[in-house]
């Protein structure tokens, strides 16, 4: 999933100051803004599109209710997720937006008497609320923009933008998985990829063992990094590319602080060794939510499984679109299954890859440099 974009809608500073500090206290949502009245909250809604909003029930003058109405006649999916403080005249002001078309609910104590045990089984439940609701919001945006894309207006680019990539831990891997057209795509990746990103790239292409010799040159002979074939046991270094053995099946393999590199020739899975579906789910337990991963051109469905795994383990995985594809096989099956976060054209991976890795990294050097 992408980073998902929550407004919080409250006419007091201190309950915007406390739900905004609640919320952005799991890395998986961001809060675009948090406004204090119904103009505000019309003023942004096209323009940052966010994912849901989170409402304050108790505001004067029924700003809540107005605020709902409008939001509603603007954008009838919007999830919309109201909080108020459990007393009688706080589960009233809930009831009344929940029967006017909010979507759920949050009850809390008094938000700046809480103590420590309240605050945490308040930041769990809401967490798990928002991130539900949150999910639903992303699909119903992005159905909305296939379909605008289908009636004819102009193609929007699939690459994350700016605003789009994940607040999350810092990449550690990227894995890649290609088959039909696979060498060039990722020739044309690697050629464009920036320089000196700190993490290592693991590769599964399907391809004869006559073929895997003149891959290996022809990818160090187009970018900056050192392209290598995989050894077993190895450790999984930054900044260099590691293609799998034409006859084996890679994985990635946490052992300590270390990522290693693990080959075997256990039988061949989907009828492919080496394996996406087996590199994609062991460096979906060795990295979770701290790993990258790309589906490229190819024919078959190996890959599905793998790319369920990283969904489940809440990595990023891109896949590369139709148009681009010479085989639009492996893709289409995972597109088909939304267990990927963006679709796009085969010119703006490297671009998109290079941005998640630098931006990860760099939150995560000015959180340590907060501390």
């Amino acid at each position: 999933m992408i980073n998902l974009r929550v407004l919080i809608v409250s006419d007091l500073v201190r309950t915007r100051r406390v739900l905004n500090k609640l919320v952005e206290e799991d890395y998986r949502f961001d809060v675009i803004v948090c406004a204090p009245n119904t103009r505000v909250v019309t003023g942004r809604l096209a323009t940052l599109e966010p994912h849901l909003l989170l409402l304050d029930a108790p505001m004067a003058d029924n700003q809540a209710l107005k605020t709902l109405a409008l939001v509603r006649a603007l954008d009838k999916d919007i999830p919309i997720l109201v909080c108020g403080e459990n007393t009688v005249d706080g589960q009233k002001s809930i009831a009344d937006l929940m029967k006017s078309g909010a979507t759920d609910f949050q009850t809390h104590p008094i938000l700046n008497k809480m103590n420590d045990e309240e605050r945490l089984e308040l930041q769990r439940s809401l967490h798990t609320k928002l991130y539900r609701l949150g999910k639903q919001g992303a699909e119903s945006h992005a159905l909305k923009q296939v379909t605008q894309e289908k009636g004819g207006a102009a193609q929007q680019s699939g690459a994350p933008s700016y605003a789009q990539i994940r607040r999350r831990p810092p990449v550690e891997a990227v894995v890649i998985g290609a088959s039909t057209g696979g060498p060039d795509a990722l020739a044309a990746i690697f050629k464009e990829l920036p320089p000196n990103l700190p993490v290592p790239f693991l590769v599964v292409q399907h391809m004869p063992e006559s073929v895997a010799d003149s891959l290996t040159q022809q990818l160090n002979s187009v970018g900056s990094y050192e392209v290598r074939v995989a050894v077993n046991g190895e450790q999984a270094e930054g900044g260099v590319i590691y293609l799998a053995p034409a006859d084996s099946h890679m994985l990635l393999i946490r052992n300590g602080l270390h990522l290693c590199i693990r080959l075997n020739r256990r039988p061949a899975r989907d009828h492919c060794r080496p394996s996406v579906n087996n590199l994609f789910e062991s460096a979906a337990t060795a990295c979770a939510e701290r790993l990258l991963a790309i589906i490229l051109t190819g024919m078959g469905n190996d890959g599905i499984e793998g790319a369920r795994a990283i969904h489940e383990s809440g990595g990023m995985l891109y896949i590369q679109d139709e148009a681009s594809s010479v085989v639009w096989g492996m893709a289409r099956l995972i597109s088909e299954a939304k267990t990927f976060d963006f679709e796009m054209p085969l010119n703006q991976l490297a671009k998109a890859v290079g941005r998640q890795i630098t931006q990860s990294h760099k939150r995560s050097m000015r959180g340590l440099n907060d501390r």
